[in-house]
């Protein structure tokens, strides 16, 4: 004969990690009024009126307090258990699934990560091939009796470089 899940304890802190239950929330008073309404609608006439609201208060009180929200990347374990109950060694399954998607959402966010460092490396490279050319084309103007046009080319470039610095890349990540 299969053993009962065990229940987890309500009063139990939960440790930190990833599968935690959640907290409960305000809809809590919501969904109380309507499970209240529900209750009431389905009693009807099988209990008096004078008896009904205290009736419908404890069903109520009952129903909320063994309400519980799990978030996590593995179904809760009490489900986990009644899986392998069910089918033999799906849990197991279940298990080397999701370490298999935690495995590619690594793998992808790290291919995510190499390609935004190549861009940056790219933009590096291509931003003092522009500050060259731009000396460059102001060493060649400023030969050839362009004063003005050298000192825009420089002002352009020299005002591109302190901006970049100023700026850094904390202002690009918005």
């Amino acid at each position: 004969m299969a053993k009962p899940p065990e229940k987890p304890e309500e009063s139990e802190k939960p440790e930190e990690s990833e599968n935690q239950p959640l907290e409960k929330t305000a809809e809590a008073s919501d969904e109380s009024e309507s499970i209240k309404g529900e209750l009431d609608e389905l009693l009807g006439e099988l209990i008096p009126p004078e008896n009904r609201d205290e009736v419908v208060q404890r069903v109520t009180g009952v129903v909320l307090a063994h309400e519980e929200r799990y978030s996590g990347p593995l179904p809760h374990p009490q489900h986990l258990r009644e899986f392998e109950e069910i089918c033999p060694g799906s849990a197991n399954r279940i298990i080397q699934m999701t370490e298999g998607t935690l495995e590619h959402n690594k793998s992808m966010n790290q291919q995510v990560f190499d390609a935004e460092k190549q861009d940056v490396r790219r933009g590096q490279y291509l931003g003092f091939g522009a500050l060259i050319a731009l000396i460059l084309a102001a060493v060649y103007t400023g030969m050839n009796d362009h004063d003005v046009l050298a000192g825009a080319f420089l002002t352009t470039g020299v005002v591109g470089v302190v901006t970049a610095f100023i700026n850094g890349r904390g202002r690009n990540n918005n």
